[in-house]
């Protein structure tokens, strides 16, 4: 019937996108609170949770039995290693102060002091913050353990440091195997080094003559993992997943006397121009600065 040819009415193409929405009325109609929400961000907001009854949201495992799951320890990244320094637990215990008192002085900081930070406490923060501290293989999804909770135990998120100045580091963009401790510098990415700093510092809202941050941490996610899983929220879970990352973030920095700053904002293209791999394997998704508080 769709199939043949027959005459339209005159007003059909009108009536057709009418009802589809590309039509308004001549002066909107939509409250303030409805302008405010982008196309992007109320389509992700309605598709990856159970607002609508034709849309499957949860763990499907769609793709069992199609193809494995990506392994949970993320192959070695080529370059030059450099191991970092050990950390005592007992130390970090010991030093540590309260909960309560390090959440009464988190603050965002983006005034740094002419010192760079040591190698030694780029060490501890990303072993106290990222470190891999299980694996658990498993016949249908191999998984890890790290200090924050992570949808599934799946850790889907990578952490790649970018250095502008560290005691002990070249400038460059590096990979944090978590499973090592110990940082990937990767070949020829000064340049996409200087550029993702200098996006953080706009991000920042830092001037011309104002300090860059010591260094940008890129967290990155490998999607696929968490995809392979959860149908319809797999790129949400892992901005909440980022977003805890943060808070941690800010509370490590902070009982460490570091200078933290999360970023709003980031270019993904930089961290593939880096990394060379295929953004739909692994992207960026959020940076978050430190350096030594002037």
């Amino acid at each position: 019937m769709l199939a043949r040819p027959r005459r339209a009415h005159e007003n059909a193409l009108a009536v057709a996108l009418w009802r589809l929405g590309f039509f308004d009325i001549a002066g909107s109609q939509k409250s303030d609170a409805r302008r405010c929400w982008e196309f992007q961000d109320l389509l992700l907001h309605e598709t990856s949770r159970g607002n609508r009854d034709a849309s499957l949201v949860g763990a499907s495992y769609r793709f069992d039995g199609q193809f494995p799951s990506p392994p949970a320890i993320k192959p070695a990244m080529a370059g030059e290693r450099t191991a970092l320094p050990k950390v005592d637990p007992e130390r970090v215990r010991q030093a540590s102060q309260s909960l309560d008192a390090v959440q009464q002085r988190r603050r965002s900081l983006r005034a740094y002091a002419d010192k760079p930070i040591s190698l030694a406490a780029l060490g501890e923060f990303l072993w106290r913050v990222c470190r891999t501290k299980e694996h658990m293989p498993d016949k249908r999804q191999d998984l890890i353990a790290r200090p924050y909770p992570a949808g599934g135990s799946i850790n889907e998120l990578e952490y790649y440091p970018v250095i502008r100045r560290c005691d002990g580091l070249a400038a460059a963009v590096y990979h944090y195997d978590s499973h090592r401790h110990e940082l990937v510098r990767l070949a020829n990415s000064e340049k996409v080094a200087a550029k993702i700093i200098s996006a953080s510092a706009a991000a920042m809202a830092l001037g011309p003559d104002d300090q860059p941050p010591d260094l940008t941490l890129v967290i990155a996610s490998r999607l696929p993992r968490l995809a392979w899983k959860y149908q319809g929220m797999a790129y949400r879970a892992s901005l909440m997943n980022a977003g805890v990352v943060f808070y941690l973030m800010y509370l490590v920095a902070t009982d460490m006397g570091l200078a933290p700053c999360a970023n709003g904002s980031g270019d993904s293209r930089l961290l593939q121009e880096a990394t060379g791999l295929d953004q739909f394997e692994e992207t960026a998704i959020a940076e978050f600065c430190l350096g030594m508080p002037a």
